[in-house]
């Protein structure tokens, strides 16, 4: 079975899905033993993805609390059930994928805690940058009583070029940059 193409993910649409995998390749292709750092997890969708383009890598997942992560087996990630904002961390990251909490204070949070790890030449990207399509489309009902979302403010504040950030991509609600200093 294919997790990363099946397993549940709240609203990572396929083409991020896609995305991730591809971009998992790339790191674990040009780095020497790449560490993917995930932050947020819930079902495992991006886990899965991560691991399908990256077989070889180190994985991290980050979550305040177990939920309903699938496919734990076939995983072989490191798991830590910690809240972003309150714990420490000081290894090189390689990919770092934020979805965890979407509030303007945690997203910014994360960024400043965590992408000062990604090296050089090395990938940030947050998933709910926007109400994607997938979102909009299909899951407009179902979560309109959600707060906006603060993901796009704080990056927008704090990954920008003269910080040494460069845009990579833009796929659906997931947005990129590269670490170019």
């Amino acid at each position: 079975m294919i997790f990363w193409t099946t397993i549940k993910g709240a609203l990572l649409s396929p083409i991020e899905r896609e995305w991730l995998v591809n971009t998992a390749r790339f790191v674990g292709e040009t780095f020497e033993s790449p560490l993917l750092l995930n932050i947020g997890i819930w079902h495992g969708a991006s886990m899965h993805c991560l691991r399908a383009g990256a077989p070889g890598a180190t994985l991290v997942g980050i979550d305040v609390a177990p939920r309903k992560l699938q496919g734990l087996g076939v995983l072989r990630a490191e798991l830590i059930w910690k809240d972003s904002r309150t714990m420490g961390w000081d290894r090189p990251i390689h990919l770092l994928f934020v979805d965890g909490g979407h509030a303007y204070d945690v997203v910014r949070s994360d960024i400043k805690k965590f992408g000062q790890h990604v090296v050089v030449g090395g990938i940030m990207a947050f998933h709910d940058y926007h109400r994607s399509k997938t979102y909009l489309k299909e899951r407009a009902r179902r979560y309109s009583k959600r707060s906006p979302l603060g993901v796009g403010r704080a990056v927008d504040e704090l990954c920008t070029g003269s910080q040494g950030w460069e845009v990579l991509a833009t796929i659906d609600s997931i947005k990129a940059f590269r670490r170019e200093r």
